[in-house]
């Protein structure tokens, strides 16, 4: 008899706490609402707070959540991280950028949350404009040019309306939101003078031998300089004056640096002028056969040795 009523009693306490876990249950689910909330679900409570792991959609999960500086733990049945702290009363803003444990289409039990907020300001500061500069002419060899500062330059002012953007109290990017330009920057000019001349500073002939040969002929020489000359304006540039193509210029290609350094007052693009200089300096004794070592190596081939080498003592 004792043996019964001990059974009986263990069953009504039994029923008594079966009652008691289902009206917490029903009371937890009251105080979390959610849309997406299943009432199939077969998950126990006991695994919301056991299985951190897991998928628990539609049943009640737990958060943490931080934001400037304060952590709080919640209960939700957000199925996705926005939807779990708008439910949780967070405000949410294109200012928020959300740090999740769990990915942003799915609420994972036990997910860390990070709420940071951007900050915005806006700076105005003032911006140097830096001056260019102009330079007038070019030079054929810059170690004997001069140049000479017509205008001095002057740098420019300008005011910047720039939005900044924090995250807390890290910068992040800026972006301009107006700019004006209070003062204009003033262009610095120079000018190139010696070795500043350009083929175009003389009259355009073009390859003339027939022109060129003519002022060689008419000249007060030798027929073996008038042969010389013909022969290496010929090979030389083509009896171009105005020949450009490469480091060397004019009839007879002279280097510019030592023709400015030479003659800083003659246009090495002056057909007539690099005639008279040409025959000038082979009557100086300059060797031929260093200053023009190719077309020289041909006229020897074609018509021998010049007799300037022999009484120059180059032979």
């Amino acid at each position: 008899m004792i043996e019964l009523f001990t059974m009986f009693g263990k069953k009504i306490i039994w029923v008594v706490f079966t009652i008691l876990a289902f009206a917490l249950i029903y009371r937890l689910d009251s105080n979390y609402p959610i849309n997406n909330y299943s009432e199939r679900s077969t998950f126990p409570i006991e695994e919301v707070f056991r299985n951190g792991n897991s998928k628990l959609d539609g049943k009640i999960k737990i958060v943490t959540v931080t934001q400037e500086g304060n952590t709080s733990v919640h209960l939700t049945k957000g199925s996705t991280p926005a939807e779990a702290l708008l439910s949780l009363g967070y405000h949410l803003g294109n200012n928020i950028r959300i740090v999740s444990t769990s990915p942003s289409n799915i609420l994972y039990n036990d997910t860390y949350i990070l709420l940071q907020t951007y900050n915005t300001k806006l700076v105005e500061r003032e911006m140097i404009i830096p001056f260019g500069t102009i330079t007038k002419g070019s030079s054929l060899c810059p170690r004997v040019s001069q140049t000479v500062v017509e205008q001095e330059g002057e740098a420019g002012r300008m005011i910047q309306t720039v939005e900044q953007f924090y995250l807390g109290d890290k910068f992040i990017s800026e972006e301009i939101i107006s700019q004006s330009v209070e003062r204009s920057p003033i262009q610095r000019v120079i000018a190139i003078s010696n070795a500043n001349d350009s083929p175009q500073s003389v009259t355009q002939l073009g390859p003339r031998c027939d022109y060129w040969e003519g002022i060689v002929n008419s000249l007060d020489a030798t027929e073996e300089e008038k042969q010389w000359l013909r022969f290496t304006m010929r090979w030389e540039s083509g009896c171009n004056a105005e020949n450009n193509k490469s480091f060397y210029k004019g009839l007879f290609q002279w280097d510019p640096c030592l023709w400015y350094k030479i003659y800083p007052n003659d246009n090495i693009f002056d057909g007539r002028a690099q005639i008279s200089k040409t025959l000038q300096k082979i009557r100086q004794c300059a060797d031929p056969a260093k200053m023009w070592p190719g077309v020289y190596k041909k006229y020897v081939q074609t018509y021998g040795e010049l007799s300037s080498r022999y009484t120059c003592g180059y032979l």
